[in-house]
């Protein structure tokens, strides 16, 4: 049975209604270019009303890597110091900006903790800085974010940031750039992407890519063009029908290639679907949503779809 719609409800509140953001992770290290990806969280709970889980992890390496219990307990208590810090940091901004958020320091490998979080809070999305190991060795949450991509069924808003970047910047996304390929991995995708425009005020572009290594011959060819317009133009006329501008595109090349070439054109966040793990073993995250992360100069959100089941039962209802 489907829900009939709240005629009071706006365009804006339907296409919500199909991405609903209500608790949000953001896992922290403290450096001063987490800030920005604590600006984007913060943001994204404003925009979307949810509440916001802020995580500093304490590594356990860091810890272990020490000989003696004496050094380990004063390290400990330092990191755990640090991370009380970080979170507290980014939960006052949040607060600032009216936004509920709630603080927690755990210790452990930074994935594994994230991941069970993530899990435990029931957060929609985990919002995470994308970088590397800084030089004095501080835990680095962007040195792991390729793992925790493979380990949570969460989407994953992946903000590349280094430590030159300005935290107190409000990020705006005013032009979304959808990667799809009307599979079921990506309707998932579609809908965040239609439900952020919504809340952002943002224009979309629904990028189709053929992909030039396949599909040699010209009757091939042109098999394939035809189905990527056809999906880019129902994404286009799903965007209209709420109020929504989309504009259907089309590009030939290689896959992630063609998406970071558009995303460095003007994109403010790009838009992905990914396979979503279905048991306790995680499922590598697709090559080019992968290739998308590690490239994309803006932020880079990373949509499970659904499992076969959860579609059936919806498809069902």
């Amino acid at each position: 049975m489907t829900a009939s719609r709240d005629p009071s409800a706006t365009d804006a509140d339907h296409v919500s209604d199909r991405f609903s953001v209500s608790r949000i992770l953001f896992a922290t290290d403290g450096s001063p270019g987490a800030e920005a990806a604590a600006a984007h969280a913060v943001e994204l709970a404003d925009r979307t009303g949810a509440v916001l889980h802020v995580l500093a992890v304490v590594e356990g390496e860091r810890v272990a890597s020490f000989a003696s219990e004496g050094m380990r307990r004063q390290v400990r208590t330092r990191a755990a110091v640090e991370g009380e810090e970080a979170a507290a940091t980014a939960a006052r901004r949040a607060t600032a900006a009216g936004v509920h958020a709630l603080t927690a320091v755990e210790e452990g490998d930074p994935a594994a903790v994230v991941a069970a979080f993530a899990a435990d809070v029931d957060a929609e999305v985990v919002v995470v800085g994308t970088r590397g190991r800084t030089g004095d060795e501080r835990f680095a949450l962007g040195s792991v974010a390729e793992e925790l991509l493979d380990r949570v069924a969460s989407a994953v808003l992946a903000v590349p940031i280094d430590d030159d970047d300005a935290g107190a910047v409000t990020p705006s996304y005013r032009r979304l750039l959808l990667a799809t390929d009307g599979e079921a991995t990506t309707r998932r995708a579609t809908a965040a992407a239609l439900s952020l425009a919504a809340a952002y005020g943002a224009d979309v572009d629904a990028l189709s890519v053929v992909d030039e290594r396949v599909g040699r011959t010209p009757d091939a060819r042109a098999s394939l063009d035809a189905s990527a317009r056809e999906t880019v133009e129902r994404v286009a006329m799903e965007g209209a029908s709420v109020g929504l501008s989309v504009a259907p595109r089309v590009e030939t090349g290689v896959p992630a290639a063609r998406i970071l070439d558009v995303a460095d054109a003007g994109t403010d966040l790009v838009v992905v679907g990914a396979r979503r793990p279905t048991d306790a073993e995680t499922r590598p995250l697709g090559s080019v949503s992968r290739r998308v992360v590690r490239g994309s100069p803006v932020p880079v959100l990373v949509v499970r779809g659904e499992t076969d089941g959860a579609a059936a039962k919806r498809g069902d209802e």
